[in-house]
């Protein structure tokens, strides 16, 4: 009896102990950021555009070997990889160049106020012209400029080869502590700190992942006009992305233009919407029908461009005495660079009918005769009662007459 005590005890405890600790297992998981997999997208560069970081200006000469045309990027969730398309690549770079970097830093947070204006981590393949060799290396970097936390450092092998005008380069989205956003940007950069004092900068713009996501929507999709007529549809963007956006609109016709010219004139209320994470914005498109426009059915698109609004990474750090500090640890990206734009497109039908004899008649009708029935109603109605007056007046006077002569 005893025994058989104790066994139900004992299964008692550990179905208690299943119950506890098991549910808190995928509870576990579940807490733990996923970074998101994806295919192979790609960011342009800035053409013919670089930056000089110590003079902070755009310049429109430098480098080819660091000239960013594109980069191809794709993760499987645990790396990001990358090939950086440039306009020339030089194995050995020339002897004035103190170092040569290719590289991406990364938003690991989504937060501007952590790392060094948003940059919490730096992956980079630097040539040192003391050493005559490329290193990769993987930094962590913290808040107002502290030194970076160097997390691996070792000799880069097979980033590119010979002929070539890219450089491949990865990062361990593990060692990031697997962010479920983040942002990155592709930089490639010369320095030439001893000889010409000089650093040249070309950079992506910010490409947000995942990307910033929303439904274009517009109501009516179809409308009727009649040439020299208007009519207005709305257009309704419902953010699906859990930051704030700002999109900028604009509206296109479809159809070929005859020389030269558009059948309609196309106008928004508003052509720049905030949106709130996950809200809904909205804003009015008129569409007005020139007198010859096709008598033929069009169609309309809206493009949605949106970007996440923030402040820019570059910043000039001005000293007591009102100079700048051109090796501020802050300036580590050209002004130019922005967030990568999400841009997305819907159409709708406009219909237009011809504006015939008919048509013209009647509206001449309603504009002209219909407002001038009415102003001869009402001078009708005045008249009349104006000569309704006057013939009471005057019965009131023969009356008044007859009684006198019969007295």
């Amino acid at each position: 009896m005893a025994s058989s005590k104790c066994l139900f005890l004992l299964v008692l405890m550990i179905s208690i102990t299943t119950m506890l600790v098991v549910p808190y297992k995928p509870l576990f998981q579940d807490a733990l950021a996923t970074p998101p997999s994806f295919s192979r997208q790609e960011v342009l560069g800035h053409n013919l555009n670089w930056f000089d970081m110590y003079n902070g200006r755009p310049v429109t000469k430098g480098p080819s070997h660091i000239d960013i045309k594109s980069v191809n990027y794709f993760s499987d969730g645990r790396s990001l990889n990358a090939t950086i398309w440039l306009a020339d690549f030089e194995p050995i770079p020339p002897a004035d160049h103190d170092n040569v970097n290719y590289g991406m830093y990364f938003d690991a947070d989504y937060n501007k106020k952590t790392g060094v204006q948003g940059i919490d981590y730096k992956v980079e393949i630097s040539w040192d012209k003391k050493n005559q060799t490329w290193t990769r290396v993987f930094e962590e970097w913290g808040t107002n400029g502290t030194t970076a936390k160097t997390l691996s450092k070792e000799p880069a092998e097979n980033f590119s080869e010979n002929g070539s005008s890219y450089v491949t380069i990865s990062a361990d989205l593990n060692t990031m502590i697997s962010p479920e956003k983040y942002k990155v940007v592709f930089y490639a950069e010369v320095i030439d700190s001893v000889e010409r004092n000089t650093w040249i900068v070309d950079a992506t713009n910010w490409v947000s992942i995942p990307p910033p996501e929303f439904i274009l929507s517009i109501l009516p999709s179809s409308v009727n006009l009649r040439q020299g007529d208007r009519s207005t549809v709305e257009v309704r963007i419902n953010s699906t992305t859990n930051t704030g956006l700002m999109v900028k609109l604009s509206p296109d016709q479809v159809s070929d233009r005859r020389n030269g010219q558009t059948d309609f004139d196309l106008e928004f209320e508003l052509e720049e919407l905030p949106i709130s994470p996950y809200g809904l914005a909205a804003t009015h498109l008129h569409v007005n029908a020139f007198p010859y426009a096709d008598v033929s059915p069009h169609t309309m698109t809206i493009s949605a461009n949106s970007t996440i609004p923030e402040e820019t990474l570059f910043t000039r750090i001005e000293s007591e005495d009102g100079s700048t500090s051109n090796n501020s640890v802050y300036q580590r990206l050209p002004s130019y660079v922005t967030d990568e734009s999400t841009v997305k497109q819907s159409a709708f039908l406009v219909e237009v009918d011809e504006w015939d004899m008919n048509d013209q008649f009647n509206e001449f009708i309603d504009e002209w005769f219909t407002p001038l029935a009415a102003v001869y109603t009402t001078i009708s109605g005045i008249i009349s009662g104006i000569v309704g007056w006057m013939y009471g007046r005057r019965q009131g006077k023969n009356s008044m007459k007859k009684n006198n002569n019969e007295s």
